[in-house]
């Protein structure tokens, strides 16, 4: 794919174009949309998954909200014992839903790391719930690797999981080489990706 991306900055504009979406479109899987037991933002997803799990709750996808959310630093009791108060993803995330009207939401401390950590904790996590569908709202770029973590470490058994990708996420795959940032991000999602497909050619 990365040989894909070199080769499509050598073409007329019109055929690098397509090439270079094709590519980008590589990177996002996005499931239909069914009922589910829980919606669960991924850490990567940031302020686009809350945005996009707000829109969900009130297309009555779900009624709950789990933030997927990092370890608490100690840099936040150091605030505290200044008598600031102190705010992290988890939390902010968690206000925000809250001022869009969404009630039950919940904020769910995982082992810090990346997507393989999230596709090992989620389906452990959701099996002791006994949870038998969980939507994952994640960031447009992590989609396919996010969907490929949790098939393998899923297995077939419950939970079902299905992945969305946030509609408001910084990377479109349709034009994501028309800024500096977004370039540089489906330049890394892709080398992950190549990765885990050789790693894993089976997901």
């Amino acid at each position: 794919m990365l040989l894909l991306v070199v080769a499509a900055s050598t073409f007329v504009p019109a055929v690098r174009s397509t090439l270079l979406a094709t590519v980008g479109r590589a990177l996002v899987a996005d499931d239909p949309l069914t009922s589910a037991d829980v919606i669960a933002i991924a850490p990567d997803a940031q302020e686009a998954g809350v945005l996009e799990a707000s829109d969900l709750v009130q297309r009555g996808i779900s009624s709950r909200v789990v933030i997927l959310s990092r370890p608490v630093t100690p840099i936040a009791g150091h605030f505290k014992e200044r008598g600031v108060e102190y705010a992290d993803e988890g939390e902010r995330y968690l206000r925000l839903l809250h001022a869009m009207n969404i009630g039950q939401v919940e904020i769910v401390r995982m082992p810090d790391g990346g997507t393989e950590e999230v596709g090992e904790f989620l389906p452990e996590w959701s099996r002791q719930r006994q949870l038998s569908s969980v939507l994952v709202v994640t960031g447009t770029e992590h989609s396919r690797r996010v969907k490929r973590v949790l098939r393998r470490n899923s297995s077939g058994q419950q939970p079902r999981f299905t992945v969305r990708r946030s509609r408001y996420s910084a990377f479109t795959p349709e034009r994501w080489w028309w800024r500096r940032s977004t370039v540089r991000t489906g330049v890394v999602e892709l080398q992950k990706l190549a990765l885990d497909v050789v790693l894993h050619p089976l997901s």
